[in-house]
């Protein structure tokens, strides 16, 4: 399920960021080998995951001209930590 899931986000992003997830890839594997746990991993493809989506969609630009402002900020409730071991 890695080796097709780090395909699948790869073959999504542009060739500079691909060349950073390889690398970063490579140094997550690394660890995780040498801690004998899988996290570094899974988190590292959480986050890459998202940012393959990014590039993917094409409603969203590289330049801003997708965002709107609001004319007047809107106050938002600060969130709830996450406990330990449920995030």
């Amino acid at each position: 399920m890695t080796d097709a899931a780090s395909r699948s986000i790869s073959g999504l992003l542009p060739d500079s960021a691909r060349a950073r997830f390889v690398d970063e890839l490579e140094a997550a594997a690394l660890t995780c080998i040498a801690s004998d746990r899988i996290e570094p991993l899974r988190g590292l493809l959480d986050a890459w995951r998202s940012t393959a989506e990014a590039y993917a969609d094409t409603s969203v630009t590289s330049t801003g001209e997708d965002l709107e402002y609001l004319d007047v900020p809107e106050a938002v409730s600060r969130p709830e930590p996450i406990p330990e071991g449920k995030g």
